[in-house]
């Protein structure tokens, strides 16, 4: 070894090492911080497909729609009369006023009666809610159409706007 080549044997070591330093810093940290993220995206979604999945399961244990409440709904008679007592009579339990219920003409074709009702009560949140809620759970299979939420002034309670549809398999009844 002579001592002129040991500057060239210590710089092209160096020199290597400062070259494998900077090609870690630009390629593959940045390569390494991008696995990270992409880890930590794998985890969330499939943290958020777990709770799907666990939402679903609950969906399918609760059985909210079942087919044979629906037939059984829509073969019940509509008597006009009776379902109008019937709403308001659940307004007044849930302490919802009913500011107007006006029936329409029905319509029945091909074994399917219809009777629509536009609807207007006024009250608390919790009562309209608890009016909507009962109001669906009656024996006869209704569909709101047009549902308006609105509060006419500061002071006054919710105003709800809502058309109602009574389907039945029988001839609408008058008594």
């Amino acid at each position: 070894m002579t001592y002129q080549n040991l500057p060239l044997k210590i710089i092209i070591p160096a020199c290597l090492l400062i070259i494998l330093f900077a090609g870690y810093q630009l390629l593959i940290n940045p390569l390494k911080q991008q696995l990270t993220h992409v880890q930590q995206q794998t985890t969330t979604l499939q943290q958020q497909l777990t709770k799907l999945n666990q939402q679903v399961r609950d969906l399918n244990k609760a059985k909210i729609i079942q087919p044979d409440s629906y037939t059984k709904k829509l073969e019940q008679q509509i008597s006009i009369n009776k379902m109008i007592d019937s709403i308001i009579t659940l307004a007044n339990a849930k302490k919802v006023g009913v500011k107007s219920l006006n029936p329409e003409p029905s319509i029945h074709e091909k074994g399917l009666s219809q009777q629509q009702l536009t609807l207007v009560v006024q009250g608390n949140y919790h009562s309209l809610l608890a009016f909507i809620q009962n109001l669906m759970q009656m024996p006869i299979f209704i569909v709101i159409e047009n549902f308006e939420l609105s509060k006419p002034n500061a002071e006054s309670s919710l105003l709800l706007q809502m058309r109602l549809i009574v389907y039945s398999t029988g001839a609408p009844k008058n008594a």
